[in-house]
């Protein structure tokens, strides 16, 4: 892979990304107490809900359908998601009220939240803009300004011992909107001249992303409940500090980023292009082969967590968070079990059959919500670990069933997609 293609810069896009998350969240770990550390998770999970909806909403349509029109046409489209984000702000502000009202500790936290997660969402547009638009280049740049730059100013703060953390996440408002208003000025396009559409064609564009999108949100509430609940869930049937141990875990999973979003770029085109040249069956045998190599890959990292969990996370939390290593292990078997779910997930893609997606993450959240009053209150913080393992587990296993029999009727029947 040349440093010249876009491949590149995309991979080193999400390189920042994940790597900068990653260090922030161990950095606000040790600025702040556990309590706080704990409510900051939810903060988080509560902006990573919205950021998905309003990916499956507004970000995720415009690039399908804005790659195929004209850059006018483009143009007024990615306008109309920026007044229909506007528009969103109360509706954001609401959620962010009532979770904020259950589990917040200040009215400053919340507003700080909310801020968060609009300038967050901002920077987002613009930057699915530039890859829309192939700049890549140009949306590195603007990950390299918001997460590098809100890395650097929880770094100082760090230097100068502030452990405040309304100015934490009010760095990163500036550090987002900073990095928007710079990706928009510098990728080519009038995006705050011209004309702005009318709220007859704002609708249209907005009914048109709902028509396009209505499925993928559905699916992204249910994964939600069946695998981002789990905070809020122990917040409510155990104890705050056991949240902040399980966000710990969880950060330390999230390594997996990279390589979840390399397999989540390159398999479904893989797995389709697999298909239409040489059938199911090679598609099939292909994605078992990857399958095989997914287990053996997690089996190790299992292995090697086992091993080294007290020492990673003194290494990387300190000995506050030493309650982290005795679960890490166990918080390590759904996410990595959930690495098979991207490839079935491409077969599926490849076949056509996307609606399980659903199906599974509904079977999901329905375990996850009949267990957690169970599991939480008998067995701790490693009974909540084990609710997300199967909020993991259960959409996984019903994807790569439902995948195996779509693909033996089609082949029963002869039937392959043109």
């Amino acid at each position: 892979m040349s440093w010249r293609s876009d491949a590149f810069w995309a991979l080193l896009d999400q390189v920042v990304v994940s790597a900068c998350t990653f260090l922030v969240s161990l950095v606000v770990a040790r600025l702040v107490s556990v309590e706080v550390f704990s409510a900051y998770g939810l903060s988080v999970t509560a902006t990573l809900f919205v950021s998905a909806m309003h990916r499956a909403w507004l970000t995720q349509p415009f690039s399908v359908l804005g790659v195929r029109e004209t850059p006018d046409e483009r143009l007024q489209r990615f306008k109309a998601v920026l007044q229909l984000h506007v528009l969103a702000w109360p509706v954001v502000a609401l959620f962010v009220v009532l979770v904020g009202w259950r589990y917040f500790p200040s009215a400053g936290f919340g507003l700080a939240v909310w801020a968060y997660i609009l300038s967050y969402l901002i920077q987002e547009a613009v930057r699915r803009f530039c890859f829309t638009t192939n700049q890549i280049r140009l949306a590195f740049a603007m990950d390299a300004v918001a997460y590098g730059g809100y890395l650097l100013g929880l770094l100082w703060m760090a230097w100068r011992g502030l452990g405040q953390i309304e100015l934490a996440l009010s760095i990163g408002v500036l550090c987002f909107a900073v990095s928007a208003l710079f990706g928009s000025l510098r990728c080519g396009a009038s995006i705050w001249s011209g004309s702005w559409p009318s709220c007859a064609v704002l609708m249209q564009f907005a009914r048109g992303h709902w028509d396009h999108s209505k499925w993928v949100c559905a699916s992204q509430v249910f994964m939600f409940g069946s695998i981002m609940l789990v905070p809020f869930q122990i917040a409510e049937f155990g104890s705050l500090v056991w949240v902040a141990h399980y966000n710990a875990a969880n950060t330390i999973m999230n390594v997996l980023n990279i390589l979840r979003q390399t397999m989540g770029n390159y398999l479904p085109i893989y797995a389709s292009r697999l298909y239409h040249e040489q059938g199911f069956q090679q598609l099939n045998k292909a994605l078992n082969r990857m399958a095989l190599a997914v287990l053996g890959a997690s089996a190790l990292a299992m292995a090697l967590l086992l091993l080294l969990s007290n020492w990673i996370v003194e290494v990387l939390y300190g000995v506050r968070y030493m309650p982290t290593a005795a679960v890490l292990p166990a918080a390590s078997v759904g996410p990595l079990v959930a690495m098979l779910s991207f490839v079935s997930q491409a077969g599926g893609l490849a076949l056509g059959k996307t609606e399980h997606i659903f199906y599974s993450y509904v079977a999901g959240t329905l375990c996850s919500l009949a267990l957690a009053p169970v599991l939480i209150p008998q067995y701790g913080l490693m009974g909540a670990i084990w609710v997300a393992n199967v909020g993991y587990i259960v959409p996984t296993v019903w994807h790569w069933i439902t995948f195996k029999r779509d693909g033996r009727q089609m082949m029963a029947s002869g039937g392959q997609a043109a």
